[in-house]
């Protein structure tokens, strides 16, 4: 039956919305089909990814001056990178805050972020440091050497490139060769990507390079320079050779990042020393208006944030770019509220309140000093003028005995005369 003409258009007209949304799927897959290929930033270490093989014959990319544009990640056939966290086995609080900032911002399948802890002597924190380990894979502990501060100051760092260099770490495969390894503070925030295009890029990595700030061995008395603790990275070569020098001159009352320089220097090695400035790894936990701004797009290592929350700050300031221009108020603007600046004026605060205690007990000091010089001479002169009174009391009796003989012998010659 053929349907009347208004009836068959209201039939079309009702079909037109599911036109137009089948129209706008299809639109909207076509658009976003592209974005397939987008691949999201992990949330946890890379550790347990395998890495690509090195080669030493690659050309690396240009230095980059500023962070003014996405760094692609590097190459698959770039050198592979250690960069190893020494942390205590009980600081998992900080360890989490490490994987959430710089190492996931900056994960790249090249870099390999691993976290060193001691022996920790401890029942009670067995099954928490493994489960840690189950999920993210990144924990590497040095059985048999002590998880305490000593330790970790001095020799803690050396042995763990001895056990690495001779194939005998836990969780690395013995034979894995790394092109760099890295040494990293806990309470250290770097920017692996821009690090590495301004000091490794154009470095050979068969050759026996220290890359770190450098410390002037007059600074501390030492016939030696070393890296600071903070941030040194060493290339293979370099990093076997001193596991072998330590084996051979195991140095225990040294600190660690001095230990490397005087390790060096007593055995006559040779080798490359690239010093970074300070002004790229400034010590953001000193506070004060002498690190105002320091943070910008040059400081690739942030030092010294003891409080999580100065780490977290700090943090915030980079993303996969880099340094994102942010103003961090507790450096930029002396915020008292930021943790380090609040130290630092609560220091000049306790400094003020001693250097006043401090006068206020000299002017009383001297106050007393002065009353007790005041009384002494009061005493001296009391004591002179008795001195002075009992002198005359004397001379006066003196003058009186001899008046009395005087008139005895008078009397005596009268009563002769009158005999007579």
């Amino acid at each position: 039956m053929i349907l009347p003409q208004h009836q068959n258009s209201t039939r079309r007209l009702a079909r037109l919305p599911l036109l137009i949304g089948v129209l706008i799927a299809l639109l909207a897959f076509w658009y976003l089909l592209p974005l397939r290929s987008i691949v999201p930033i992990p949330t946890c270490s890379l550790a347990a990814r395998p890495r690509p093989e090195s080669n030493s014959n690659v050309t690396h990319t240009q230095p980059r001056p500023h962070h003014s544009a996405i760094l692609p990640d590097p190459p698959e056939h770039e050198p592979s990178w250690l960069l190893a966290t020494i942390i205590g086995a009980q600081n998992q609080q900080r360890r989490n805050i490490i994987r959430a900032s710089w190492q996931r911002v900056f994960a790249s399948p090249n870099y390999d972020f691993r976290f060193i802890i001691a022996d920790l002597d401890n029942d009670l924190w067995s099954p928490f440091l493994q489960a840690e380990n189950d999920t993210y894979g990144d924990l590497i502990r040095l059985d048999g050497l002590a998880e305490d501060r000593h330790t970790a100051n001095t020799i803690k760092t050396m042995e763990f490139v001895t056990a690495l260099t001779t194939g005998r770490l836990p969780g690395i495969p013995s034979g894995k060769r790394y092109d760099w390894v890295s040494k990293v503070d806990d309470d250290t925030f770097i920017d692996p990507n821009a690090f590495h295009a301004e000091f490794l890029a154009e470095q050979p990595v068969n050759d026996m390079i220290l890359v770190g700030m450098l410390y002037e061995g007059w600074q501390s008395g030492r016939n030696y320079s070393y890296p600071s603790g903070r941030f040194y990275t060493l290339s293979w070569p370099l990093a076997s050779k001193l596991g072998s020098l330590y084996v051979a001159n195991p140095i225990v009352n040294e600190h660690e990042d001095a230990l490397i320089g005087r390790i060096l220097y007593e055995c006559n090695q040779d080798y490359n020393f690239i010093g970074f400035p300070y002004e790229r790894s400034p010590n953001i936990g000193d506070g004060g208006p002498d690190n105002d701004a320091f943070i910008n797009a040059t400081t690739y290592i942030m030092h010294n944030m003891k409080e999580d929350k100065e780490y977290l700050q700090v943090a915030s300031l980079f993303d996969r770019r880099g340094y994102n221009g942010k103003l961090l108020s507790g450096i930029t603007s002396y915020d008292p509220t930021f943790p380090a600046t609040k130290r630092r004026l609560d220091a000049v605060a306790q400094h003020e309140k001693e250097a006043e205690e401090k006068a206020r007990k000299e002017a009383e000091e001297k106050e007393k000093k002065e009353a007790e010089m005041v009384q002494e001479k009061k005493k001296a002169e009391t004591e002179q003028h008795a001195k002075e009174a009992s002198k005359q009391e004397k001379v006066g009796a003196q003058v009186g005995q001899g008046s009395s003989a005087s008139q005895e012998q008078e009397l005596r010659d009268s009563r002769r005369r009158g005999k007579r």
